[in-house]
């Protein structure tokens, strides 16, 4: 592969209010990664999808999630999208692997625990990553 496919992590992230902070943590795990070692994260966003949108469309999504008339939202429309990233340094070339693995569930589909757990939390966040994650897009639909 050569070297203009490649890019930095800046790169691949969208511009927003995080992106200092998200550097930050970036340049921490890079620093410390080996090749003898793997580093792994998790993180979640809630994501509303249109009516019968197909899984590629889901998935691959090269725009802002939450977007459009708040007003139409509904609760089948909303999804958690669960993600596990993984870093691994390669020996050789001393270049970092970066996998990242995504799972999807209907919002709907959550009960009990597992639904006031999310709520809890979504409460809890403060305003810039309440703003960065949508909360005021799809919070209102997500709460009823």
């Amino acid at each position: 592969m050569a070297r203009e496919d490649w890019c930095s992590s800046r790169e691949v992230r969208r511009p927003g209010a995080l992106q200092q902070q998200l550097d930050s943590d970036d340049t921490r795990y890079f620093s410390r990664l080996t090749a003898s070692n793997n580093m792994e994260r998790s993180s979640y966003f809630v994501q509303v999808t249109r009516p019968a949108e197909s899984l590629e469309s889901i998935l691959f999504h090269p725009g802002p999630f939450n977007t459009g008339d708040a007003s139409t939202v509904g609760l089948e429309n909303i999804i958690l999208r669960c993600e596990r990233q993984t870093f691994r340094r390669l020996p050789r070339s001393g270049a970092v692997l970066f996998t990242v693995k995504t799972a999807i569930t209907p919002l709907a589909s959550l009960t009990g625990e597992k639904r006031e757990a999310l709520a809890s939390e979504v409460k809890s966040w403060p305003a810039d990553t309440a703003a960065y994650k949508g909360r005021d897009f799809w919070g209102e639909a997500a709460s009823r």
